[in-house]
């Protein structure tokens, strides 16, 4: 099953991979910038590694080096591909996005995040406004 969804860019680009999705607010701070792991204990992704993945979760959270951080990560070559967003932006996140040069799209409402799967191959248009969702294991 393939769909599309129209999205808000936040920051544009082309960009697509495999899907790594949070229902939760993210902070890119539960991510060790020298191997692109979740190594937060008791969080629910732990052991994930977010490298070359299209991080999708509701909204950002975290303090105000959040920006910092996710340059961080593209500079170690441990960043995520793209970005999609729910309704709520963390503007933090978005100065991150800008500074990696990583695409990031918003403007998903939760009925709509819920669509996304672990492992659904994803191509973000940030360019044109839409997202590509191809669903894991299933025929285009």
């Amino acid at each position: 099953m393939k769909f599309s969804l129209k999205v808000q860019v936040a920051h544009k680009g082309v960009a697509e991979g495999s899907a790594l999705v949070y229902r939760k607010p993210f902070p890119f701070s539960d991510i060790n910038p020298e191997n692109g792991l979740i190594d937060v204990p008791e969080h629910e992704l732990k052991g994930a590694n977010i490298c070359d993945k299209v991080l999708v979760y509701p909204c950002g959270c975290g303090a105000s080096t959040e920006d910092w951080g996710l340059y961080i990560l593209k500079k170690a070559g441990h960043a995520p591909k793209a970005i999609i967003n729910g309704r709520r932006i963390f503007y933090i996140h978005i100065t991150g996005a800008m500074l990696a040069d990583i695409p990031m799209v918003y403007g998903l409402d939760q009925n709509c995040l819920n669509l996304i799967r672990d492992g659904d191959h994803i191509k973000v248009d940030a360019e044109k406004g839409f997202i590509e969702v191809n669903r894991k294991g299933q025929p285009e």
